[in-house]
């Protein structure tokens, strides 16, 4: 399976595999106005494919979004949602960056409340597990458990230059 990158931000990558989107959090803070463009980017490649189900990956270097950019996503979740056939967060942070990424990105899934079933996860495994569940109810033809992580994590390594 080949990614098909194709858009990206300063701190942000979109690629997509039907149904899959993946969006990849680079390095850089995410700014409002990054998260917005990223999250319009989404909504079109998700009305094209119909429905989808997105995984989000978290780059360990990646901070937490500021206040702005978290009101962003909460309210382009809600735009998305419709799209999506469920989702999955990697966030693959040990320790206490990760415990805190976590936290705020379970806390903006309670206040956003999206209708699609959502997951945080550590791997890239768990995702592809938590994901290929998720299709299969809807697509007996879905990717399987190891083909979707073997995706995120080829995609991952291209995104992030190999880390």
């Amino acid at each position: 399976m080949l990614i098909n990158r194709f858009l990206r931000g300063p701190v942000w990558l979109l690629g997509t595999l039907q149904p899959l989107s993946l969006p990849f959090g680079l390095e850089s803070p995410p700014v409002a106005d990054d998260v917005r463009a990223c999250a319009q980017a989404m909504l079109q490649k998700a009305k094209s494919l119909g429905k989808c189900a997105l995984i989000v990956v978290v780059s360990p270097l990646m901070p937490l979004p500021d206040h702005d950019a978290r009101a962003v996503i909460q309210a382009e979740v809600q735009k998305l949602d419709p799209y999506v056939i469920c989702g999955a967060t990697v966030i693959s942070d040990p320790g206490l960056a990760g415990s805190a990424k976590r936290a705020v990105v379970s806390t903006m899934q309670l206040i956003t409340r999206p209708r699609h079933r959502e997951k945080i996860v550590g791997t890239s495994m768990d995702a592809g597990r938590f994901v290929a569940s998720e299709l299969l109810r809807v697509d007996p033809s879905s990717p399987t458990t190891t083909a979707i992580a073997a995706m995120v994590d080829r995609a991952t390594k291209s995104a992030w230059g190999g880390t």
